[in-house]
């Protein structure tokens, strides 16, 4: 599920800074076993950061405030490598 966010995403990606967050998914995910994936915990979690980092934006809303998602498929994506 993770590849084939991080596939889609970084077709519509293109250049800048969603780009380089897609580049960086694409890397973690480029040595990984598909019968018993492990990832590399420091790669992870620091990519993990960056991502949570890009896309930290809330707007108040009455009872509490709403996040601000820009880009989907790296949203569900930093969702993957958490679970």
């Amino acid at each position: 599920m993770a590849s084939r966010l991080v596939e889609l995403g970084s077709e519509a990606a293109g250049n800048g800074h969603v780009g380089e967050l897609f580049y960086a998914a694409r890397t973690l995910l480029a040595d990984v076993d598909i019968l018993s994936p492990a990832l590399d915990h420091e790669s992870t979690s620091t990519l993990y950061h960056r991502l949570r980092q890009f896309q930290h934006n809330y707007k108040p809303i009455p009872f509490g405030s709403c996040r601000l998602i820009e880009n989907w498929n790296l949203q569900r994506f930093q969702y993957q490598i958490v679970t």
